[in-house]
C-alpha cells in the first residue's frame, strides 16, 4: 500500500527530506546523520562514515532491495535467511568502508551454511 510522505515521516524531526522510491524517504537529521526510511522503519543510517542496517523485523524482498540499492552493502538470501558475505544478517550491523565493524556481535555470529 502506497503511503504519503507525511505518513512515513510522522513524528520525525529533520532538516530536509525527499521521496526516493515507493514508500521510501531519505532524510537528514539535525545532527547531519542521513537516514533511509521505508514505511515507518529507518532501514539505513549513515553516521560519521558508518553504515548501520536495520530491517525492523521486516525481512521482505522490498526491505532487502532498498538496503541493497541505497546502502552500498549487499544482502543476499539463501534458504530464507539473510546474510552479508559469510555472516548472518542481524539488525544493527555496522559497516565502515564496506567491512563489518560491529565486533561485539561479530564474534558470536554463525557463518552461513551454503550447502
Amino acid at each position: 500500500m502506497q503511503k504519503t510522505k507525511k505518513e512515513i515521516m510522522e513524528g520525525i524531526d529533520c532538516i530536509k527530506s525527499k521521496k526516493i522510491d515507493n514508500n521510501t524517504i531519505e532524510y537528514l537529521q539535525n545532527n547531519g546523520t542521513k537516514v533511509i526510511r521505508l514505511h515507518q522503519t529507518d532501514i539505513i543510517t549513515f553516521k560519521n562514515g558508518v553504515v548501520i542496517l536495520n530491517s525492523g523485523g521486516w525481512r521482505t524482498p522490498t526491505t532487502r532491495n532498498r538496503i541493497n540499492k541505497y546502502s552500498g552493502i549487499h544482502v543476499n538470501q539463501l534458504k530464507g535467511q539473510w546474510f552479508i558475505g559469510e555472516y548472518l544478517f542481524y539488525d544493527g550491523m555496522k559497516f565502515k568502508d564496506g567491512k563489518l565493524i560491529s565486533k561485539e556481535i561479530k564474534n558470536n555470529l554463525s557463518k552461513v551454511d551454503k550447502r
